[in-house]
């Protein structure tokens, strides 16, 4: 069979991505190869052999999320990069004419992204109270120098939140086992 390069300009970038080594053979792809997929099933490789809901167990490596009720601005930061889930109950109590918050954010240092948001906004009077409790659970991913914060707001500190965090994966997607697990 003829020695046919392939013209994919695309295809061979993809080629010259995947396999940097072929970069110093000074070939490209060609039409007439064969390519052998090779599959690693290590743990190195992120394959653990617990399923997903086992291996985001919650264990003693935890992040405690406890913040509000009796300080008006509080917040629990979490800045270790990599994959990071979570779970947490968020409360506000409104119980004067000031308005009650809690945030759920992920900020750069530069930009701030609102993700999460439960809010009291006084409409009525300050002898009116209200209360609004909502759970919520969630994946969110970390680069360096990124910061997930949990912000309770208000004048009179009736907001709360309350839960965990528990990182499931480093940056370039190797789980991170309950710890002691061992397989």
């Amino acid at each position: 069979m003829a020695e046919t390069p392939i013209v994919s300009e695309t295809l061979q970038q993809t080629f010259r991505t995947n396999f940097p080594s072929q970069i110093s053979s000074g070939r490209d792809l060609h039409v007439s190869d064969t390519i052998i997929p090779i599959v690693d099933f290590s743990s190195t490789a992120g394959t653990t052999g617990l399923s997903q809901d086992l291996q985001e167990s919650v264990d003693m490596t935890i992040t405690a999320i406890k913040a509000g009720y009796g300080t008006s601005v509080t917040t629990v930061t979490i800045n270790t990069p990599g994959f990071w889930f979570y779970q947490v109950y968020s409360s506000v109590t409104q119980q004067s004419a000031t308005n009650s918050s809690v945030l759920i954010t992920i900020d750069d240092g530069t930009t701030t992204k609102e993700i999460f948001s439960n809010e009291f906004v006084r409409e009525g009077t300050a002898s009116d109270q209200d209360i609004t409790g909502v759970l919520v659970k969630n994946y969110v991913y970390l680069r360096s120098g990124d910061n997930l914060k949990f912000v309770t707001a208000g004048t009179t500190g009736n907001s709360s939140i309350r839960g965990y965090a528990r990182q499931i994966a480093s940056t370039t997607g190797v789980l991170v086992d309950p710890n002691g697990y061992t397989s």
